[in-house]
């Protein structure tokens, strides 16, 4: 079941993850990475959401969870600040999260674009 997965990867990858600004870890304003080997290594890696987001939908491919039920969404959050997170069949991996929800309990989000990993790179309105 891709819920029982998507529990175990976002437990690992919680456990390695490090919040930090792009600008701080990688020099840059914006910086899209997976650290899904790091992760496999065990070793500890440093990111903002999008890494956190991409490292948890590589390991779920990985895990054998098809491409086509794994996205990166992007939203605003009831902070106002822009977000992005991995989903899981309709179950989402948030960093900001202490556990995965499913989509439609995370209160005051505002789900704008989303991009499956079947399709890198092609964006669609959520």
């Amino acid at each position: 079941m891709s819920t029982d997965i998507a529990k175990d990867v976002f437990s690992q990858v919680c456990r390695l993850f490090i919040w930090q600004c792009d600008t701080e870890t990688f020099g840059v304003p914006e910086y899209w990475s997976s650290f899904a080997d790091d992760v496999e290594a065990g070793k500890v890696f440093r990111g903002d959401c999008d890494n956190f987001a991409l490292t948890c939908g590589e390991l779920l491919a990985r895990q054998g969870v098809s491409k086509n039920l794994i996205r990166i969404a992007l939203c605003w959050t009831e902070t106002g600040g822009y977000h992005a997170v991995c989903i899981c069949d309709q179950h989402v991996l948030d960093n900001r999260q202490r556990a995965v929800w499913h989509w439609t309990k995370l209160k005051g989000y505002k789900w704008d674009t989303s991009m499956g990993l079947d399709e890198p790179g092609v964006w669609r309105e959520a």
